[in-house]
This record gives structure tokens, C-alpha cells and sequence, in this order.
């Protein structure tokens, strides 16, 4: 008798299982940690910087990058290292020259490589093929010699990160959504974690593809958190543009596309505030209104802030902020 009830004890689980799930609503961010072949692209990138001594291969998040790699080295016979250093150079003399947010090419490399995520080869994805063949040969000695520490540095991030966005990431999505009256992607916003990214130590571009980088460590505590929400952000920069072009245009100002870049940085710092009140947003904390950001500041305290604290209506807070920033020059 009990064999008989089997099949269908067993289907009436998989169907509350299979209801169950269908209630769950997908989660707001859709993390990475294991995408060998994007950690594997930006650390050579990053080390291409620094091998062509570009300004910001000293920045804070990316300049122990020449020491992890010497870490790494001491595993490998010199065969394996001269093949590293030989797509170093690569790097340092191509791909490390361009910008990973502005650059059409290495946008498109990102993106393929976000999209390739655990595949065991480069062949079916469309890239550049001198930097696929790179990337291929040298795929295994990084394996070797620094992903494991890698993807474990990606892991500890995450699982730091995880909490607070149990705890925040509603409310946070929900607060930005509100004041930017535009909507959240239903499927959740991507999110590659990766133990190197660029100088900045976290960017986003179209895709979406927002990057984040676990060895960064600035990227850590509500920090981390901000900037997060930050990135995510950049998914408005066009319609958020539009908005305040138009009301430029009825005003007949003359603004920057900054103010965009702006708004974010002071709307993200706000909705971590509005949970943590303590919290010390990015741009307080890294001196961003202290340098040319600082210009949009005035017009963002009187007329933005008021909005994101519950007065007015979103189009009445654009006009004030267009009115009161500087024209551009």
C-alpha cells in the first residue's frame, strides 16, 4: 500500500513545491560570483594599467593588483609565467588603454564575457579574436594560480553583502523607484562580482552590466551596500535625461549631463540614509562635493532633497533642481 501512495504523495510535493515557487517573486539582484572569464578579463586589464603605468593603476582599488599577482607567480614554472606576462603586455598595449565604462569595444567584450558565464570556452562567444586566443592560453594559469583565491574573495563579499540586502534591498529599491518614478527590471538587475574591476572599484554600463569588485576595500559594510544601489541606478541615465533635457529646453537652460551622475550619488546616499542614519554616503565620504561633482550640491540640498523626503511631486522637484543648478559652460 505504501509503494502505491508513493507517486502520489511525491506529486501532490512537487506541486506545493511547484506553487511554491511560483509565488516567490524574483529576487531584486541576480548576483555572480563565479564568472571565471569576466574576473579573468579584468585582472588582466587591471595589470595592463599597471604595466603601461597609467595614472590610475595606483588607485585604491586596484593598486595591490601587481602584488596579488606576484602571489600567483611563485606557483608557476617560468614557462607559465612568461606566457602570463606575454597577455599582460597584450592587455597593457590594447585593452588597457581603452575605458571599460566609455568605450563601445571593451563594453561589448564585457558584455560577451557576462554572457558566456560558465562555459568551458571562448569559442562560440563573439570577440575579438587576438583577446579570445589570449584569453583561452591563459585561462588555465590563472585557474592555477589565482582564481580559487579569487572566487573565494568573490564568495566572502557576497555572503557579507547578502544580509544587509535581506534587510535593506526592498525598501532601498522601493525609495529610489519612488523618486525617479521609473520602474525596477521584474527579472532583477544583474550584479558580476569580480576580485578586480577598474580604478573606481565598481562601474556599470549598457547590457546592463555592473561590475563590482570583492578586493576593493572600500567595497565593504553599507559602503558596498550604496553602491550597489548606485550602479544599479545607471539603468536610468538615458530616461533620466530625457526628463531633465525637457525641462531644461521649457526653461531655456543650458545644463550638464553630469547632474545625472549627480542625482545618483546624492539620491543613493539619501536611501541608505533613510534606513541607517548614520550612514556616511560615498560622495561625503570620498569628497565628491568637494570637487567639481560639488557644483550640483546647492540645487540638490533645496530642491531634490525635499522630494526624496516625502514633499512635493517628482516633475515639481525637476523644475526647482533645473532652475537652481549652474548652466553648463
Amino acid at each position: 500500500m505504501t509503494r502505491r501512495l508513493l507517486p502520489a504523495v511525491a506529486l501532490a510535493v512537487c506541486t506545493a513545491a511547484g506553487s511554491a515557487a511560483q509565488s516567490v517573486p524574483a529576487p531584486l539582484f541576480r548576483i555572480s560570483t563565479d564568472n571565471v572569464w569576466l574576473n579573468l578579463h579584468h585582472y588582466l586589464y587591471v595589470l595592463g594599467r599597471a604595466e603601461a603605468k597609467m595614472p590610475d593603476a595606483t588607485r585604491r582599488a586596484v593598486a595591490d593588483a601587481p602584488a596579488n599577482q606576484a602571489k600567483g607567480l611563485e606557483s608557476l614554472t617560468p614557462a607559465e609565467r612568461e606566457t602570463w606576462a606575454e597577455a599582460v603586455r597584450a592587455y597593457a598595449a590594447g585593452p588597457s588603454r581603452q575605458d571599460p565604462v566609455f568605450d563601445d569595444a571593451l563594453i561589448e567584450m564585457g558584455n560577451a564575457l557576462a554572457r558566456a558565464g560558465g562555459r568551458a570556452s571562448l569559442e562560440e562567444v563573439t570577440l575579438d579574436p587576438a583577446i579570445r586566443a589570449t584569453l583561452a592560453r591563459v585561462a588555465p594559469i590563472y585557474r592555477k594560480a589565482w582564481w580559487s583565491a579569487h572566487r573565494a574573495s568573490n564568495d566572502r563579499w557576497r555572503a557579507a553583502l547578502d544580509p544587509m540586502l535581506e534587510e535593506h534591498a526592498p525598501a532601498l529599491v522601493a525609495y529610489v523607484t519612488r523618486a525617479y518614478g521609473l520602474t525596477w527590471p521584474p527579472e532583477g538587475y544583474p550584479v558580476q562580482v569580480v576580485a578586480f574591476s577598474n580604478w573606481a572599484g565598481a562601474f556599470s554600463t549598457s547590457g546592463p552590466l555592473l561590475l563590482i569588485a570583492s578586493c576593493d576595500s572600500g567595497n565593504t559594510g553599507l559602503s558596498a551596500l550604496e553602491t550597489v544601489i548606485h550602479e544599479s541606478m545607471h539603468q536610468w541615465d538615458d530616461p533620466a535625461w530625457a526628463l531633465l533635457l525637457k525641462e531644461a529646453k521649457a526653461q531655456g537652460r543650458y545644463i550638464s549631463r553630469e547632474l545625472t551622475h549627480a542625482m545618483i550619488f546624492f539620491t543613493a546616499g539619501e536611501a541608505v540614509r533613510s534606513r541607517v542614519a548614520d550612514h556616511v554616503p560615498y560622495a561625503v565620504a570620498n569628497g565628491m562635493w568637494e570637487r567639481r561633482m560639488g557644483r550640483f550640491k546647492p540645487a540638490l540640498d533645496a530642491a531634490w532633497l525635499p522630494w526624496l523626503r516625502g514633499e512635493g511631486s517628482r516633475d515639481a522637484a525637476i523644475a526647482a533642481l533645473v532652475k537652481q543648478v549652474p548652466e553648463a559652460r
